[in-house]
């Protein structure tokens, strides 16, 4: 009797619209990619160690909002691959601009 009174609640849930995921969207993977393209574009400014902060705090919300996506089912992959690989590249690139510069002003 009582699997019969639960099943019969959990029927009219999902007609109700309880048990029902929304659709995905990729809200989460828009905006992993801002904060990512941004983090990049701040590592190339030579700073203060609190652009670094900056800098790998919106790594690291990149990496959780691509996660998201992913787990949400709206992709994501291509963020997280981006984030982890693409990041380290892009920080030893801007690495080798900034070497460039002190060298070209100082000698």
């Amino acid at each position: 009797m009582v699997d019969v009174i639960s099943q019969q609640q959990h029927k009219e849930g999902i007609d109700q619209g309880i048990g029902e995921q929304e659709k995905p969207n990729g809200k989460f993977k828009r905006i992993g990619w801002i904060c990512l393209i941004l983090a990049w574009l701040i590592v190339v400014i030579p700073g203060s160690s609190l652009i670094a902060f900056l800098w790998g705090s919106m790594v690291v919300a990149a990496v959780i909002l691509s996660v998201v996506s992913l787990n949400r089912g709206a992709g994501g992959i291509g963020l997280l691959v981006a984030a982890l690989i693409g990041t380290p590249l892009i920080y030893f690139i801007s690495g080798f601009i900034w070497i460039g510069q002190y060298l070209a002003l100082s000698g």
